[in-house]
């Protein structure tokens, strides 16, 4: 068949204009999918699934460690992982050897490393187990501040409903000046612009250098922020944070730094990683949407300990957390004790970290002023701040899914109503903005399902 343009002939094989007769046919019956009202996200439990490299490793190297220094520790560790190897032959009679992955390094901060390998027997064939630990790299302690294991950092979502993307409307972004001055840093699965009125690009930080990083995630176009998560998880985080502001009569630029991938996972690196730059760029909130349940790591840790510095501190908001398995609607206000309490032998962090660090900020929805929500974790040692929704119970409301309203359920989404009040309260009041967040903020004393009780009654009006 030949097709006619202004004169010039292209020829197409019928092959192919098979193909694009079938895709055009899946667009079309994609296209007619009704839409779900009323939609309900819930979010699950946090993937404990070994993802590969089946070893992977965090390298912060001490400040003032040249590349030269870096690199010959990288190739120390490298050596001592084969000898390990040599040595688990010589004592079992397995032929195993390592399979090293690429170094990365984070790109705005070179002291941050990760290396990692999978371990494959003499065939290349892999092996589920790596038959070694972490080795001790003689003559290098100077140099290395922390050489840990790479946890994974993960905000899934629960698979209840596909997202829809085909019948929706767009969060309204009011068209109002921009405080240039402040920045509200999300570190999350990037964002989906197309749901958001046209002004959300005005909105946007963007670096005066030549490029802006975005990416955070290794291998991927660091110019990347796009938010391929099936519930649009990073999304509806910033259309949370935008909404709870939306008094302030102006909007501060947000940072969309992308730490999680399209399945919502991430790691310790990506997340340390846009941490530093937020911080080297000079964020005054940082939105943390995300975390593990485990032990403190001594890299995030590290990176938080820069955003409380005596010279500037950032404010840190953290989710903290939700129950694991499946989320049932019909409990989500149910307020009876679920096993979803933090305690010193049930962390999430980086949320935990609010009893070493002042500025970081754990939050919860509440069911009630002084009850917790059935699925999402509370403490009257850990968790901070409350948030209660007096519209929607234990659910966050984000109107770009349809237009029938869609809820968000988790701390993921009670999380960013609190960054986004109190950048309002920065915007507002920027002699005393303290004073005015203060004011926000109210006190249950019995039960204690925060630290003193402290919570936050929220009652947004959606259009």
């Amino acid at each position: 068949m030949k097709l006619k343009n202004k004169g010039i002939k292209i020829h197409l094989p019928v092959s192919l204009l098979f193909l694009i007769f079938i895709v055009n046919m899946i667009i079309f019956a994609s296209c007619q999918r009704k839409k779900n009202s009323n939609a309900l996200y819930i979010e699950p439990p946090i993937s404990y699934e070994s993802d590969t490299p089946q070893v992977s490793w965090n390298i912060l190297f001490k400040q003032g460690t040249d590349k030269t220094a870096r690199e010959k520790i990288i190739t120390k560790i490298q050596d001592a992982v084969k000898n390990s190897y040599v040595d688990y032959y010589k004592t079992t009679g397995k032929d195993y050897r390592p399979k090293f992955f690429p170094v990365i390094w984070c790109p705005c901060d070179s002291l941050l490393y990760n290396m990692g390998f999978s371990s494959v027997d003499g065939s290349g064939g892999s092996v589920s187990k790596p038959p070694t630990g972490r080795p001790t790299i003689p003559g290098s302690g100077e140099n290395i501040a922390s050489f840990v294991d790479n946890i994974n950092i993960s905000e899934p979502d629960s698979g209840i409903i596909e997202f829809n993307q085909y019948q929706r409307d767009t969060v309204p972004v009011k068209n109002i000046t921009i405080n240039k001055t402040k920045k509200l840093a999300i570190i999350d699965s990037g964002i989906d612009t197309l749901l958001f009125s046209p002004n959300i690009k005005k909105l946007i930080w963007r670096d005066n250098m030549p490029s802006t990083l975005f990416n955070f995630l290794p291998f991927q176009n660091q110019a990347d922020l796009r938010d391929g998560t099936r519930q649009r998880h990073g999304s509806a985080v910033t259309a949370t944070v935008i909404k709870a502001m939306e008094n302030a009569g102006t909007y501060p630029k947000l940072m969309i730094l992308k730490a999680l991938d399209n399945k919502n996972k991430g790691t310790i690196f990506s997340v340390s990683c846009a941490l530093s730059y937020a911080i080297q760029k000079e964020a005054d909130i940082i939105n943390l949407s995300l975390g593990y349940y485990g032990q403190p790591d001594p890299i995030l840790e590290h990176y938080l300990s820069l955003c409380s510095s005596p010279n500037r501190s950032i404010d840190v908001f953290a989710a903290a957390g939700n129950m694991p398995n499946q989320h049932s609607s019909v409990n989500l206000c149910n307020n009876h004790f679920n096993n979803n309490e933090l305690t010193a032998k049930r962390l999430f962090y980086p949320a935990c970290f609010s009893t070493q660090f002042t500025n970081l900020t754990a939050i919860t929805q509440l069911s009630s002023a002084g009850r917790q929500c059935f699925y999402q974790n509370f403490s009257h040692q850990f968790v901070t701040l409350g948030i209660f929704d007096r519209t929607n119970c234990c659910a966050i409301k984000v109107a770009f899914l349809g237009h029938n309203p869609s809820y968000f359920e988790g701390s993921s989404f009670a999380t960013p109503v609190a960054s986004g009040l109190k950048m309002e309260a920065m915007l507002q009041s920027a002699t005393t903005p303290s004073a005015f967040w203060n004011s926000l903020i109210k006190i249950n004393t019995s039960p204690q399902v925060t630290v003193l009780g402290k919570y936050i009654e929220y009652d947004p009006t959606w259009p």
